[in-house]
């Protein structure tokens, strides 16, 4: 046995317990996916999922890893430093610790209400049910289900819903440190309504943009998308989805068809 083997077996032998938070948050995870699959995913599996495919952006993937890992310097991180009066609590909603939980689902300043809003806005195109959002179904929406009534698994709505949710999550967190930080919480420029849809707007189509692109086998190769799966993603929220559902692979490969997400009635009626 060389030394170097003999290192591998070592490493491959040692227990690498999780950290305290990350293993609270993994535990959370699993929890919310039981609720929404039936069933109870254990950390390997989570972890896993964050590395599949194309669903997830390369910033997506970095911010959700960290949310798991509770690595954003946020709320209890503050703790024991000199400057925690200021950085700890959330002094725009008046609580104690400013945790990834309330920037994500509770805050007034962060943005929240109107990105998941927006979200739901999109997601009623496809008149499926909009699943209850928690923090663990965010941290563990790779494995996160959308069936029919009948209870089969749909393909399209399903990596739909996961878009939506991941990106949802991580426009939050970037309209929150934009604020915070960048506008040192200056209340008079918290992010408008209107700001807040055009951000949306642009994301959800770079994905739509992105995902065509990726169709292309020929750059690809075997890592390019199955057509039939990102026109099963975008087509029930798309302005002309009557002419994708007659011409998907002219839509796919033609640079010159305008797409865009449906105007989004229903977020501006609430």
């Amino acid at each position: 046995m060389t030394q170097s083997s003999l290192y591998k077996a070592i490493k491959a032998k040692k227990k690498v317990w999780p950290r305290m938070h990350t293993q609270r948050n993994l535990d959370t995870t699993a929890h919310a996916l039981d609720e929404n699959t039936g069933k109870h995913p254990n950390s390997e599996s989570i972890w896993k999922s964050l590395q599949n495919g194309a669903t997830l952006t390369k910033k997506s993937k970095t911010f959700h890893w960290k949310l798991l890992h509770d690595a954003h310097r946020v709320g209890h991180h503050w703790e024991h430093t000199t400057v925690s009066n200021e950085f700890m609590p959330c002094t725009y909603c008046d609580v104690n610790e400013e945790s990834m939980t309330h920037i994500l689902l509770e805050c007034g300043a962060s943005g929240q209400q109107h990105v998941w809003r927006l979200a739901r806005a999109t997601w009623q195109s496809t008149d499926l049910p909009w699943p209850h959002i928690s923090i663990g179904l965010i941290m563990g929406i790779m494995l996160a289900e959308i069936r029919s009534p009948e209870g089969d698994v749909l393909k399209g709505p399903m990596r739909l819903f996961r878009i939506l949710v991941s990106e949802a999550a991580y426009l939050i967190w970037k309209l929150r440190c934009d604020w915070r930080i960048g506008e040192e919480g200056n209340t008079a420029k918290i992010h408008t309504p209107s700001t807040i849809e055009a951000k949306w707007m642009k994301i959800v189509n770079t994905r739509i943009n992105h995902d065509r692109i990726l169709t292309d086998s020929h750059a690809y190769g075997k890592k390019a998308l199955k057509r039939q799966l990102v026109v099963a993603t975008w087509q029930q929220i798309l302005e002309n989805n009557r002419l994708i559902d007659a011409l998907p692979d002219k839509w796919l490969s033609r640079s010159g068809v305008l797409v865009g997400i449906k105007k989004l009635v229903h977020y501006r009626r609430g």
